[in-house]
């Protein structure tokens, strides 16, 4: 019995979510640009602000506003205007918004409340819009200085104009967000962790993602296999007509399903098959799983297979809200299993009845090679989304490098692999990423992924998807990305590991991930040792005149030779036998040899 699952996976209502998505499906046509301007109430206006339609599609569109000082600083304002035909703003960034009626106002961040004189920052977000999508009038009042108005509309579709971008950070509901120099941990946390299983539930099968993204925001051909899945979004066992807003609230965080708002994109999935149903298993509502039959085993039980999380399923069917470990097996994989004898399971198809299984997540198995990116549809200067694919633990989150600061970017709504971002300088083409795994911790130790937007667009990327190279550094998070210079490499020191003595809970080991003339960079893994600790300190000397210079995901000083770390708000907590990592970037006449160092 197959799943109906059809229209679903991958749909435009994937995008559109609650009536409002982030993702540009096809652009429906450029609206003619022009502008609407006006006139300045005062030679001495506080400060202006300009509206773009950034894309646009049928039933939504992203949308940019550009708040710009005057000829004096400020250290606020406000934006405020009215749609003259039924639009709605959702998802917005960057600015306290919300909407009465036609009405909408938008006041600053606390961050990017302050300009000076002549400085500029954007905000923007989604809508929806039926028939006629008019740019509004806009009218931007400041404090700080004399509160003058300027009112500026724009109807350029993909404008290239050129703006200074102040610091972007997005946080979800429950989130927590650290942003500057020697930023720690991913800045938006996830609200939902799943354990890695097993879990055991119906299986399903669908024949596809839908066009041009499935549920995690990445085309079929572009998913790390064939042999991908989709997880439940919601779980709300006997409501079958409610499908919840995505990202699922906080609000509703008890109903969030396993696909978990995109947080378990990517990730891989270990399924073995488990018993067969001989009566009627069809998913309908109301009804039990397998009735008028039972659930035995044949020659399939044990037969396991390695998938991809690459979809969702939010149907209005009891396996996608009643079973809150449902799966939804791509079709072409049933005949993929490894059975124990060895053997293909190419029969599998006509024993199916959407049989049991059991499952767990895992990470990539015989993981090669570094991630993928590729910029999405419809991405352009004021709405620059990518893909981030071809992880060994999942994603769960992307920090993006600019003005110097390293910020958090928001994602797609609830397509987890997809990211929106900021160039490096603002209205430049050049990216600088670094990329947060499942569990929370930056990978490759940090490493630092830079990339331009690929020419191949032009001002803005037709195709569902661009792929693009990138070159990498290992830096420490923080103000500006320093890479070590290329003229001598030297060989990390080995890895010393200190246990404390008398009873101790947890040990330490240092290694040297990267050197240069003048500085180097340094990681500790902290592991605990035969019971669970809540929380850890690391000391050790320098035997010469190393200094610690940026630290991330640890607190950290330093006197003399003398460097005391302890953990941070997160990272704290670990259980018997499990470890986490912290690192730092220092400076001095080499690297030196590798200290013993002290856990307690």
């Amino acid at each position: 019995m197959k799943s109906i699952l059809g229209a679903l996976h991958g749909r435009a209502a994937r995008v559109a979510l609650g009536g409002v998505g982030l993702l540009v499906p096809s652009l429906i046509g450029a609206v003619a640009s022009g502008a609407l301007t006006a006139p300045t109430s005062s030679a001495q206006a506080a400060c202006s602000a300009s509206y773009s339609v950034a894309s646009q599609w049928s039933g939504g569109f992203n949308w940019v506003v550009t708040v710009t000082a005057g000829p004096v600083d400020i250290t606020g304002w406000t934006v405020t205007w009215s749609y003259a035909n039924g639009q709605t703003v959702s998802y917005p960034y960057n600015a306290v918004v919300t909407q009465s009626g036609a009405g909408v106002s938008a006041t600053n961040e606390s961050y990017n409340g302050s300009l000076a004189a002549g400085a500029s920052t954007q905000f923007g977000g989604g809508g929806t819009w039926s028939g006629t999508n008019s740019i509004p009038t806009l009218s931007c009042t400041s404090t700080g200085s004399s509160p003058t108005t300027t009112t500026v509309g724009t109807t350029t579709i993909g404008s290239t104009t050129t703006t200074t971008v102040g610091p972007t950070t997005t946080t979800g509901p429950g989130s927590t967000t650290t942003t500057g120099a020697g930023a720690t941990g991913p800045l938006t946390p996830p609200t939902t962790t799943f354990p890695s299983g097993p879990y055991t539930g119906n299986a399903t099968y669908f024949s596809s993602v839908g066009s041009p993204y499935g549920g995690c925001g990445l085309p079929g051909a572009n998913i790390d296999t064939q042999n991908y899945l989709a997880l439940n979004v919601q779980n709300t066992p006997g409501n079958y007509s409610t499908d919840l807003s995505r990202p699922i609230p906080a609000a509703d965080e008890s109903e969030i399903g396993m696909f978990d708002n995109g947080q378990n994109c990517d990730r891989w999935v270990h399924v073995s098959i488990g018993n067969y149903c001989t009566g009627t298993n069809d998913g309908a509502p109301n009804e039990p799983f397998c009735r008028d039959g039972s659930w035995v085993a044949d020659q399939y039980n044990g037969a396991s297979l390695d998938f991809v999380v690459a979809d969702s399923c939010q149907d209005g069917n009891a396996w996608c809200r009643d079973d809150p470990y449902h799966v939804d097996l791509h079709q072409s994989s049933l005949t993929q299993f490894m059975m124990t004898d060895g053997q293909l399971s190419s029969g599998l198809p006509d024993k199916w009845n959407n049989r049991q299984v059991s499952w767990s997540f895992e990470p990539a198995p015989n993981y090669s090679g570094d991630i993928n990116i590729g910029f999405l549809q419809g991405a352009g200067p004021y709405w620059t989304a990518i893909a981030v694919s071809h992880l060994q633990n999942g994603i769960h989150g992307v920090d993006y490098l600019s003005n110097g600061t390293w910020t958090a970017a928001s994602m797609d709504a609830d397509m987890g692999d997809d990211y929106v971002i900021l160039p490096t300088t603002p209205g430049g083409t050049s990216y600088d990423i670094r990329v947060y795994d499942a569990n929370n911790q930056l990978i490759n130790g940090g490493r630092n992924y830079l990339f331009s937007f690929p020419s191949s667009c032009g001002t803005q990327c037709s195709a569902a998807y661009t792929p693009v190279t990138y070159t990498t550094t290992t830096t420490a998070p923080s103000t500006t990305t320093t890479t070590a210079p290329s003229t001598t490499t030297t060989t990390a020191p080995s890895t010393t590991t200190t246990t404390a003595l008398n009873g101790a809970t947890c040990s330490a080991s240092y290694t040297v991930t990267d050197q240069w003339s003048g500085g180097f960079i340094g990681n500790v893994t902290v592991t605990a040792g035969p019971a669970a600790i809540s929380s850890w300190k690391v000391t050790w000397s320098f035997s010469a005149d190393q200094s610690v210079t940026n630290v991330w995901d640890a607190n950290l000083s330093q006197s003399g030779s003398s460097v005391t770390a302890t953990n941070t708000g997160y990272n704290g907590s670990l259980t018997a036998g499990t470890s986490t990592q912290w690192g730092f970037e220092g400076s001095g006449s080499g690297a030196g040899s590798v200290p013993v160092l002290s856990c307690t």
